[in-house]
């Protein structure tokens, strides 16, 4: 865990580093408000939950995407591959 992600980002990013974030909504959130997001991929279940914790804040601005690939399994998963912008 690092006290500021976006630092840390900009930090690696300007290293060369690619930067992969797994699983954390807040941390998402926090890149994605301070531009500093270019891809997301997205699994998507069979299954519609009643609630959960949105990737979006609530009142943030729309995310403009653009998919660029996806692939499915027979069990209904599919994994979509999105640029930012």
């Amino acid at each position: 865990m690092v006290p500021d992600p976006v630092d840390h980002v900009r930090a690696q990013r300007a290293a060369g580093a690619r930067i992969i974030v797994w699983g954390s909504v807040s941390v998402m959130r926090a890149l994605l408000a301070a531009g500093e997001v270019d891809e997301l991929e997205l699994f998507v279940a069979p299954i519609a939950l009643g609630a959960g914790t949105p990737l979006l804040a609530p009142g943030a601005a729309p995310l403009p995407l653009r998919l660029t690939s996806s692939e499915s399994w027979a069990g209904g998963v599919v994994r979509l591959r999105y640029a930012i912008g």
